[in-house]
């Protein structure tokens, strides 16, 4: 038995052996290299030019090796070009910060001993640092997954140096080890080797501080671009106050007191003409407007909620078709001809989406009311464009500077992305001050102030930037023209006569809403006694609930026939403010989507190994 279960603990052990050997296996690699050996010629332009020359051993057929060099060192990205190979085909890409260059041939093997000689200019670009030169170099880098069995280095500097400064770091990354590293001067160099071989992830680097000025013919960013900027900016501004001129500017809005709303629109429509948006508000408004016209009835179900019993059908004609969307899709969400709305938190926000969408598309995709003229929205958004080029150049040559003469065509995409707030930040302050008149005075501070926090936070980070950058008036300007051109991209936005006239017509009677003398509105309720359930609604998306209401006290007043109430005296004051503030509540629970809320320095003394510039690793393919 105690056979038995020796047999059976050897098996196992076997078993954890080959699972903790198999991914030892997958990361080896099938070659090593028995020679490497690295030519560098420093230049006076801070570039060194590099010849590597690898005698590689494959233990089985491979198409050949890759290299890959580091394009960042310290706190810059370098450049690598002029990139020339012997000992096979190659392709060059770059991934994750390193330049691949692949050598071989997908189409064939080699096996055996093979060699390699891999040539390329380094690139360092303007050092930044006003008290000395340095060169820093991994040599041989440590990103390599193989032994090194045999290395040698000579590199040779423009000018004499100080030979004590130099110090050579041969190991594993941020290794300070110098045994392992021989070397000598030569006339205007130095010449080394490694004693012994280097483990897979060990290089050798190369640390020598120079005296400033040593890199004499560095080749700084060029001083023309802002110049260029600042006149093509100069041109943007007046071809966008040309084109808000002829296509942008408003004709008067004629405002006349009006009793009702114009040409018997639904308060969805009103909410969207006075600012433009659709919000959930405006679509919950038309629950209160289908229960005045007979179609639901609704009982107050807790706070800030109400049960909706389905009294009969929209008609199939007469109404709007996102009317019908927004009623069926209310009941279906419920059981039999009720719902809660407690019931739809979280549960709507598509449904509701979808209602806004319809809402909107009623006049746009209608040519008879377009409420803005369409050519004018165009030159809107090629403004909104023209506004963002000048910090857009400005932040990308401030890069370029910062990056030593060089930005890469990602750096310059990045660079677009800090653009988009300030813009974002003009176009909600300018549509709080053009609409100040239009919008609430609640919302129209609430643009401005956020516009103005917005656009603050990214002036203050683009300011820092050009500062950096020594560029600061230059940016400063720019930042000036972005401005200008943002406002005249606000104040582009031409209405149609329809949406001059409908939008006159509804001011007047927000404007009637608010300043209603008493007389006139007893007048009302004995021409229409259901004058303030009527108005309701409309009173809701125009934001004056309130003031409308608060004109109602003292008043001998009905209950709504819609709302099955609990007993108690009816006030039509606190009932409208309820009301308000209810469907506020349920307009912001139903379009909310759950799921979108859910979620889960210096360089050191003497240098290290693998912490100068070049280096990286390789492998095979």
């Amino acid at each position: 038995m105690l056979k038995s279960a020796s047999k059976y603990v050897l098996i196992l052990l076997g078993v954890l052996l080959f699972l903790l050997a198999a991914p030892t296996a997958a990361l080896a690699e099938y070659f090593d290299i028995s020679e490497y050996d690295v030519q560098v010629q420093v230049n006076s332009d801070y570039t060194y030019d590099i010849v590597e020359s690898l005698t590689v051993d494959f233990s089985e057929a491979r198409h050949g090796i890759y290299r890959e060099i580091p394009l960042n060192f310290s706190d810059r990205t370098v450049r690598i070009k002029d990139i020339r190979v012997d000992g096979g085909d190659i392709d060059l890409s770059t991934d994750s910060g390193y330049k691949v260059i692949r050598i071989g041939d997908p189409d064939e093997y080699v096996d055996g001993r093979q060699y390699y000689r891999i040539s390329y200019t380094l690139v360092m670009g303007q050092d930044r640092d006003a008290e000395s030169d340095l060169f820093y170099l991994n040599l041989i880098g440590t990103d390599w997954d193989v032994p090194i069995h045999n290395a040698s280095f000579t590199v040779s500097m423009p000018e004499p140096y100080d030979f004590s400064a130099l110090n050579l770091t041969s190991g594993n990354l941020g290794s300070e080890e110098t045994d392992n590293v021989h070397f000598t001067q030569t006339d205007q160099g130095f010449t080394g080797e490694i004693i012994g071989p280097l483990a897979p992830n060990q290089g050798v680097s190369a640390y020598l501080p120079l005296p400033e000025g040593y890199f004499a013919d560095v080749k700084g960013p060029a001083n023309w671009p802002p110049y260029a900027i600042l006149l093509l900016s100069t041109l943007l501004s007046l071809l966008a106050y040309r084109i808000w001129h002829l296509h942008g500017r408003d004709t008067e809005v004629i405002v006349t007191p009006e009793f009702y709303p114009p040409d018997d629109m639904t308060p969805a429509e009103a909410g969207y003409i006075i600012d433009r948006a659709v919000q959930p508000i405006d679509v919950t408004s038309l629950i209160l407007y289908w229960a005045e016209k007979g179609y639901l009835e609704m009982e107050e179900e807790g706070k800030n909620h109400f049960r909706l019993y389905k009294i009969k059908s929209l008609p199939t004609e007469g109404v709007h078709h996102y009317e019908r969307y927004f009623f069926n899709a209310l009941f279906a969400k419920g059981i039999g001809n009720e719902v809660s709305t407690a019931d739809l938190k979280g549960d709507f926000y598509e449904e509701m989406a979808a209602a806004q969408g319809m809402v909107k598309a009623s006049f746009t995709d209608d040519k008879e009311r377009r409420l803005t003229n369409k050519s004018a929205d165009g030159f809107r958004f090629l403004l909104v464009l023209f506004s963002l080029l000048p910090i857009w150049g400005m932040v990308g040559y401030g890069i370029y500077r910062l990056n030593a003469g060089y930005i890469a065509l990602s750096w310059a995409l990045i660079a677009f992305l800090p653009t988009l707030f300030p813009g974002i930040g003009i176009a909600l302050a300018a549509n709080g001050i053009i609409n100040r008149k239009v919008n609430p005075r609640g919302k129209t501070l609430g643009l401005m102030i956020g516009g103005f926090m917005l656009m603050g936070g990214a002036i203050l980070a683009y300011l820092i930037l050009v500062n950096m950058s020594e560029i600061f008036m230059l940016g400063l300007l720019a930042l000036i023209f972005t401005l200008v051109i943002g406002f005249l991209a606000q104040a582009t936005e031409k209405r149609t006569p329809y949406g001059t006239r409908i939008l006159g017509l509804l001011l007047g009677y927000k404007q009637f809403l608010k300043t209603a003398e008493k007389d006139r509105i007893e007048r009302l309720l004995e021409e229409n006694p259901n004058y303030f359930y009527d108005t309701l609604p409309y009173a809701q998306v125009l934001g004056v609930t309130k003031k409308w209401a608060k004109k109602f006290e003292g008043l001998t007043m009905e209950p709504p026939h819609y709302y099955r109430s609990h007993g108690g005296i009816f006030n039509a004051y606190i009932f409208a403010t309820v009301m308000d503030r209810s469907f506020r509540v349920s307009a912001s629970e139903m379009s909310v989507n759950p799921k979108a809320n859910s979620g889960g320095g210096g360089l050191g003394g003497g240098g290290f190994s693998g912490g100068g510039a070049g280096g990286g690793g390789g492998g095979s393919w």
